[in-house]
């Protein structure tokens, strides 16, 4: 079984494995940045996070959009190179009728590990999604309260 799985993989299914590879170190880079995030966003106020300016907040906002927008699209990417494999393995089988077989398990290979893979981040989306979220109410409760601490010490200097 295993023979017939790994068959195709030095002809096709190592790019969908290298792709794997590419969005798991985007995925684990994502939950420690969300996680990150989410510790400045609920920092008190006096302690060391708190004193981090505002362009930085933004900028590791930014950041983990832009991370997230790269990851969510390759993972979106794994149930078309499954069916490109596919297709590219049924074009040789159509051209070389000999090894009708392995054409046929190269093809359904391609397609097996483009789900798989597709399943398994789009369950890991869901983790970093969901953090994603709760990080966009915090920063818009952080902006707030910094707005109002700007109010409140432009008027203390309209008194003095």
């Amino acid at each position: 079984m295993e023979e017939i799985i790994f068959m195709n993989f030095f002809s096709y299914d190592w790019i969908i494995f290298l792709t794997a590879t590419l969005d798991t170190v985007i995925a684990v880079w994502l939950l420690w940045a969300v996680k990150s995030f989410d510790k400045i966003m609920r920092a008190r106020k006096g302690t060391a996070m708190n004193d981090i300016s505002e362009n930085d907040v933004c900028d590791k906002r930014k950041s983990i959009s832009f991370w997230y927008s790269i990851f969510v699209n390759i993972t979106g990417c794994f149930t078309l190179f499954g069916i490109l494999g596919t297709v590219i393995s049924l074009l040789s089988l159509v051209s070389d009728s000999s090894d009708v077989t392995g054409s046929f398990y190269g093809a359904l290979t391609s397609t097996m590990w483009g789900i798989i893979f597709a399943i398994i981040f789009k369950i890991a989306d869901a983790f970093i999604s969901a953090g994603i979220e709760e990080n966009e109410k915090n920063f818009s409760l952080y902006r707030e309260r910094k707005s109002k601490a700007i109010r409140k010490t432009e008027k203390e200097k309209v008194l003095i």
